[in-house]
């Protein structure tokens, strides 16, 4: 489950237009492949030492899974496909690395643990919302819920 700071639950992807059609591109299969490969980076990932909790940011994540390892590659795949004629290399892994951040999203919103996210950029006008670059900090589980991720 995924919360604002101030405790609100987010249960929409940012871009939802966006990551619809890239889901469409991927097909049902592919999609829960991304899905979860996702889940299992995000539980092989070492909590803390500090506070004992899971602490990331998808763009940090995204940019050691370089090259994308299959099933990931197939985000790859349709970033080239949604990226028109002529991308250049950097265009194509811009758009992948976001597609990956809304992947991760969706994953975090659908998980049993109570997740925040938190705006590093606290300055910028947009709210944590609008940008799937943020901090995703596990609160740990939640008894109340009954999603599996």
């Amino acid at each position: 489950m995924l919360f604002t700071p101030d405790g609100k639950q987010i249960t929409h992807v940012p871009h939802t237009a966006d990551f619809k059609e890239v889901v469409r591109l991927l097909g049902d299969r592919r999609a829960a492949q991304v899905r979860d490969a996702v889940n299992g980076i995000i539980d092989e990932m070492a909590p803390d030492k500090e506070t004992k909790r899971h602490t990331f940011r998808s763009s940090h994540v995204g940019e050691r899974l370089k090259p994308w390892p299959y099933p990931l590659a197939g985000i790859y795949d349709v970033a080239l496909k949604m990226a028109g004629k002529k991308p250049t290399g950097q265009q194509v892994y811009d758009r992948s690395l976001r597609i990956f951040e809304l992947f991760v999203w969706e994953c975090i919103m659908a998980r049993r643990e109570r997740w925040v996210i938190v705006d590093q950029n606290a300055n910028q006008a947009d709210p944590p919302q609008a940008s799937t670059d943020v901090v995703y900090v596990e609160q740990g589980p939640d008894e109340t819920s009954t999603r599996h991720p």
